[in-house]
């Protein structure tokens, strides 16, 4: 079996999926999305952000992770 944790960032929003491999087969275990107070100033938000994902890393234990790459829209 593997864990794998999929994060799609953002400074408001982030994205956490975990699925779970065993062999071919895939299945959901757990999807969120870590809301950051938006009256926080920016490095608040990462920080409670980031505290956030530092718990579910510890609970989880993913052997792997994907990062969805950030990109800015206009």
């Amino acid at each position: 079996m593997a864990k794998i944790l999929g994060i799609d960032p953002g400074s408001h929003n982030l994205g956490v999926g975990i699925i779970e491999k065993f062999g071919n087969v895939l299945k959901l275990k757990h999807v969120d999305v870590l809301i950051a107070p938006k009256q926080d100033e920016f490095l608040k938000r990462l920080k409670f952000l980031s505290d956030r994902l530092a718990n579910l890393l510890d609970l989880e234990k993913p052997e792997i992770v994907a990062l969805e790459d950030i990109f800015f829209a206009k």
